[in-house]
């Protein structure tokens, strides 16, 4: 790179940080100020319904071990608990596997929509499976 290419770049920087600092001290475009108060209830909303979500994802999941005893001792007396197992075995890795799909729908469609289609079919699922 000559000096007059350093010296460019030098100044087309300095001009945009002119303009945009320009831009923000006019208020224009809504500068520096985030989409939603960063305490707002809405922010809590958020914190309490991904808790609820992963607490009802992951929750049945690792508490397989209930349903396992009563897979045994009522619908599946002849069964012998290794071949049982695999049922919360495939529970666990078709959540891991569907994770990496549904992450990459999460980029390309709104995730309030695919948490509620997640719900959806997590609530039938487990009406199906009573």
């Amino acid at each position: 790179m000559s000096d007059t290419d350093i010296t460019v770049i030098k100044n087309n920087a300095e001009k945009q940080q002119q303009a945009s600092g320009d831009h923000a001290a006019a208020g224009g475009a809504d500068a520096a100020k985030p989409a939603h108060e960063l305490d707002s209830k809405f922010g809590w909303l958020v914190v309490f319904g991904s808790f609820f979500s992963l607490m009802l994802s992951i929750g049945t999941t690792t508490t397989y071990g209930i349903y396992l005893q009563e897979y045994k001792l009522v619908e599946f007396p002849n069964a012998s608990s290794s071949f049982l197992s695999w049922i919360g075995t495939l529970q666990f890795v078709m959540m891991c596997f569907f994770g990496i799909g549904v992450s990459v729908l999460c980029e390309r469609v709104d995730t309030r929509i695919l948490s509620g289609i997640g719900a959806l079919v997590s609530a039938l699922a487990l009406i199906i499976a009573s």
